[in-house]
């Protein structure tokens, strides 16, 4: 009795440390990671950041004031709180808007009616989801005066968090689905109530080892639940094929501890073979180029050697322990074990591991995403996000109602030129790439034109393009 005791006290203790933890995983988990981390335009955002330190504005306020213009003394001053609040949070640079920049015209609405605050908050790409909502809970302003909408890559991070989050539910619907199908198989309530018992042991090892390796790697949000998923499919399988096999052990004579020992000798090595197998295959992913695929394949592996473990461990140490009274079973029937049918799907996950690790995975796995099916992967923007999404739907307003897109400007970095030619060069090309349909104005440290023409732009703009490492034009 007093290894029982310990073994639930133990097993419990696993479960609630995996609860507790599994939030501040999911809590601090980006939505972010889609961008490809190889390639020229990677390469030139790593040199923007580092020569010119600077970078593109993830931070989009659009101001719309209530019963005045852009221009109004009050709508000016509820703005210079806001900026000011937002330029002192650690971490945040380059905060411009209209109002500080001289009324330029690419930071207005076309009819004049809203203005723009751009700014940036630092820090690598996986971990803006967390850092975005500590910058906007410390922006005050007056409400009364200006309405304000939060957009930028940054929330998108955040939105895509919580698009991801959404599909929790489902998850747990698929949870008690394979449940009710192991019942239905096996007619045997204990048995099948151990076997869910495993699987959320594993579970919550899942999430304890996610929170330990969360202070080396950030993961995203998607790949925690993809990692939960992948834990649940294959502990419940492998639960079944040892309930499956102990139950036919016992039924044939053996006492509890022979049953407990044929079973791991048997069908413990294809839930070895299957997990180790799948884990190589998910751990293979960790060289692609993109974070979300890393953190998907770090995740996932961790899931399904967390699912191995708890099917040879746990549920032998819960067999051992709780299966003297399962020869016989309850629950949906008399007898053990279902006859026909169930018989055949151990037999096939017997002699095809690798096939029931890849149906767990593929079943599981696109149940979990049922939730997020809006999402898109390619670079990180709003438009990879359900147009419900608040950051999308500020794009859209960008896009819709400002002719000149100041955030997502393109530009090109090219080697220090320091030669007798090089300012006329500079000042060439930058007029040269004004002129290209398409290209609202063209940016450098030594001209600013636009069609050709060459423009007045205020210096908060141009003394970002300075660097001794590197030419940019923006």
């Amino acid at each position: 009795m007093k290894y029982r005791v310990a073994a639930v006290v133990l097993l419990v203790g696993i479960v609630a440390a995996g609860a507790m933890l599994g939030r501040q995983v999911l809590s601090g988990s980006s939505g972010g990671g889609w961008s490809h981390q190889v390639g020229e335009a990677w390469e030139a955002e790593r040199t923007l950041a580092r020569g010119f330190e600077s970078g593109i504005p993830n931070l989009i306020l659009v101001v719309d004031p209530v019963f005045a213009d852009l221009d109004d003394a009050d709508v000016t001053a509820a703005v210079a709180t806001m900026t000011d609040d937002l330029g002192a949070h650690p971490g945040i640079t380059q905060v411009d808007s209209y109002w500080t920049l001289g009324g330029l015209d690419s930071y207005a609405s076309d009819d004049g009616s809203l203005g723009l605050v751009t700014a940036r908050i630092g820090g690598p790409e996986l971990g803006l989801a967390g850092r975005v909502d500590g910058v906007l809970r410390a922006v005050e302003y007056d409400d009364t005066m200006i309405q304000v909408t939060v957009g930028g890559s940054a929330v998108v991070q955040r939105d895509a968090r919580e698009a991801s989050l959404a599909s929790v539910m489902p998850l747990g619907i698929a949870a008690v689905v394979s449940i009710g199908l192991v019942l239905l198989f096996l007619r045997n309530l204990p048995l099948t109530g151990l076997i869910a018992a495993t699987s959320i042991i594993a579970a919550g090892m899942t999430m304890v080892v996610l929170w330990a390796l969360g202070r080396f790697v950030d993961f995203t949000t998607l790949s925690v639940l993809l990692a939960l998923a992948v834990t649940w499919g294959l502990a419940t399988a492998g639960g079944f094929v040892f309930g499956h096999r102990f139950v036919a052990e016992r039924r044939a004579g053996a006492d509890r501890t022979a049953a407990v020992v044929a079973t791991m000798g048997s069908a413990g090595r294809t839930v070895t073979l299957a997990a180790a197998l799948a884990a190589a295959v998910l751990l293979s992913l960790a060289v692609m180029p993109t974070a979300l695929v890393r953190t998907i394949a770090y995740a996932t592996t961790v899931g399904v050697l967390a699912a191995g473990l708890a099917g040879i461990v746990v549920l032998g140490l819960l067999l051992s322990l709780f299966g003297a009274g399962l020869t016989t079973g309850s629950g949906l029937g008399a007898g053990g074990v279902r006859p026909g049918i169930s018989d055949w799907v151990v037999r096939v996950a017997t002699a095809r591991p690798v096939l029931t690790a890849t149906l767990s995975l593929v079943v599981l796995g696109a149940v979990s995403l049922l939730a997020v099916a809006g999402l898109r992967t390619g670079e990180t923007a709003a438009d990879s996000l359900p147009p419900t999404a608040p950051s999308r739907q500020v794009a859209d307003v960008v896009a819709d109602r400002f002719s000149v897109n100041e955030i997502g400007a393109a530009f090109v970095i090219g080697p220090s030129v320091d030669f007798a030619d090089a300012r006329d060069l500079l000042r060439r090309y930058t007029r040269t790439v004004s002129s290209i349909e398409g290209v609202a104005r063209a940016d450098s440290t030594i001209r600013t034109f636009a069609d050709g023409t060459r423009m007045p732009v205020p210096i908060e703009v141009t003394e970002r393009l300075v660097s001794d490492r590197a030419t940019l034009v923006w």
